[in-house]
């Protein structure tokens, strides 16, 4: 029996309806092989592993801080998913998400987030100035002179008019080495309050590194490792001396199984915790 043209293309419709959902960015309809809701349970259940081997930073404040500034950047998403957002316990600078609207940033992305270079010199007072100068407000005013970590600092507030309305600006800045350092906290100017103890919590952590703590210091680096016939994920990363990352995290990092044999000379990504060399 042959079927006409017309119905053929109605019976495909028929059949993809209910594997169909409409793509946001592309802007078209694509075949989907589970429904929002299934995505939604395999992404708690991930989050679950992420907390569990990975650990979530216990630090409320700034879990608020980093939920305040994702979810203005949802507000310009496209679609109409629900996002939570977690500071994971990891020092790398690093930014994931999982299925059903789990955002994770890395502490070391929010410590870096906040700390700048504001120029040479030993004279924090110095790099205010020449901030305020640049500016054009009164910072010195409201400026209070501090020690962090037995270093010279010292610390204001002001507020910046964006697009997006007025920012609260925490700032600091710290002279440490023939150097200062500008440490910055910004949020919504109505929310200064809540989260300025954040900032100078975060604020008051820096300090210089004593001899024990520099020979100890160690910097994870990726390299290449060349597989030998039929090794396993798992072997060869003992192999070679992987740190820092669990194999799931490495086998994601590479495209590949982490259960498969890898071929000969098949070159893997492998994290190794390696001596910090100054650059």
């Amino acid at each position: 029996m042959t079927i006409p043209v017309r119905l053929r293309s109605a019976l495909v419709c028929c059949l993809l309806a209910a594997g169909c959902a409409w793509n946001p960015v592309k802007k078209r309809p694509e075949v989907v092989l589970v429904s929002r809701a299934q995505e939604k349970e395999l992404g708690d259940a991930e989050a679950k592993r992420v907390a569990e081997a990975m650990g979530l930073h216990d630090a409320p404040a700034l879990d608020a801080y980093l939920s305040t500034v994702g979810q203005r950047l949802v507000e310009h998403a496209p679609g109409h998913d629900t996002y939570v957002f977690h500071v994971v316990d990891m020092e790398e600078p690093n930014a994931f998400a999982l299925p059903g609207g789990h955002v994770y940033v890395s502490r070391g992305l929010l410590a870096i987030m906040l700390l700048q270079t504001a120029g040479n010199g030993d004279d924090p007072d110095t790099a205010l100035g020449a901030f305020e100068e640049k500016a054009g407000g009164d910072l010195r005013s409201r400026a209070e002179h501090l020690k962090l970590g037995g270093l010279p600092a010292v610390r204001t507030t002001a507020v910046a008019r964006t697009r997006d309305g007025p920012l609260a600006l925490d700032l600091t800045w710290v002279a440490h080495a023939n150097r200062v350092y500008r440490i910055t906290g910004a949020t919504p100017a109505g929310r200064a309050t809540t989260y300025r103890p954040a900032f100078q919590e975060a604020t008051a952590t820096f300090r210089p590194l004593t001899a024990a703590e520099r020979g100890g210091f160690r910097e994870t680096q990726l390299r290449l490792v060349a597989a030998h016939e039929g090794e396993t994920l798992a072997a060869l990363v003992a192999r070679a001396g992987g740190t820092g990352w669990n194999l799931p995290m490495i086998a994601v990092a590479n495209d590949i199984d982490a259960t498969a044999g890898l071929r000969r000379t098949q070159l893997v990504k492998v994290p190794r915790a390696e001596p910090y060399r100054p650059r």
